[in-house]
């Protein structure tokens, strides 16, 4: 009788909730509806007034200079020259290609690049179009901060952009994605100006390259020096063996460093520029302002509902 009893309560409690989640929507429908609507209107707004922005993408794979014959009794040479104490590996712990992938987004290749076009370009905010200069930081705020600066609380900044936001600017907008069952690597970047972020991907592939091409040319340099001047010393026939080797491994280095093709990564194709703007997304923006608009007009029609409710109880 008294399991009878209780399931019969929670039904009439389970239904007197039903009828006051019924009630309150029909109380506060006129929320709910000007919800939707402000949401619709409210995305249509944002996304035309948002910079439509092109996918453009660059699709790259390791130089073949660094995968070819040559280099494949690199590492057997390796083995044979650590006999007499000495270490040939150009690249240290990551190949050419992965060094590259590691600094193409860094400050050097930031610093390489930055110019006044590049710079305009990512930084269009800050750049006078028709007085072709920057515009500067000469206002309210900066005033406030050269004052501050006078007595050493903060560093002036004349507000123009140099490498070093360039550098955040790759790091926060350059996308990379590494293939998982075959060698390509894209890099990708979104920008209002498909023309602009080609050319930026470009110069990126060109500075990495050059910097790791570099690092080796300069590494490979040094070795032979040593190693020549271990050979000239070394009385052992199988280290003298193993140091003829190794120079000749890092001559040959030395020669892949100074051809004029690329040495860490190259390009598979052209670069890829979407055909449309890929944002704003019509469809997200609406569905995440319904979402948020609903959410709050559910909100707002409860609140409606059971605030009434209370001033009619106390009645």
């Amino acid at each position: 009788m008294a399991f009878y009893m209780s399931n019969q309560l929670n039904k009439d409690k389970n239904h007197d909730d039903f009828v006051n989640i019924f009630d309150a929507f029909r109380h506060g429908k006129k929320y709910i509806i000007y919800g939707l609507i402000l949401s619709i209107v409210a995305s249509i707004i944002y996304s035309l007034n948002s910079t439509p922005k092109y996918q453009v993408e660059m699709y790259l794979i390791p130089a073949p200079v660094n995968n070819s014959s040559d280099f494949s009794g690199i590492g057997a040479i390796g083995g044979l020259a650590s006999i007499a104490g000495i270490d040939i590996n150009s690249s240290g712990p990551l190949s050419p290609f992965d060094l590259f992938r590691s600094i193409m987004s860094g400050g050097d290749v930031a610093k390489a690049i930055s110019d006044e076009k590049i710079l305009s370009e990512a930084f269009p905010e800050k750049w006078d179009s028709e007085k072709n200069k920057w515009k500067g930081g000469h206002d309210v705020t900066y005033k406030i901060k050269y004052h501050l600066s006078k007595i050493g609380l903060v560093t002036l900044d004349d507000g123009n952009p140099d490498w070093r936001h360039l550098r955040d600017y790759l790091k926060d907008n350059i996308k990379t994605k590494k293939g998982v069952d075959n060698p390509v690597f894209t890099v990708s970047l979104r920008h209002e100006n498909p023309v602009f972020a080609s050319a930026l991907l470009k110069k990126m592939l060109v500075s990495a390259n050059d910097q790791v091409r570099k690092r080796d040319q300069n590494r490979s340099l040094i070795n032979i020096k040593y190693l020549s001047q271990r050979l000239a010393t070394e009385t052992r026939f199988e280290h003298r063996q193993a140091l003829a080797a190794a120079i000749s491994a890092q001559e040959r280095t030395l020669m892949f460093t100074e051809s004029g093709n690329p040495y860490a990564a190259e390009m598979i194709d052209n670069i890829y520029v979407s055909g449309k703007p890929v944002s704003p997304n019509f469809l997200l923006n609406l569905t995440v302002f319904l979402i948020v608009g609903t959410s709050l007009s559910i909100a707002l029609c409860f609140s409606s509902y059971y605030r009434a409710k209370v001033k009619d109880n106390d009645n």
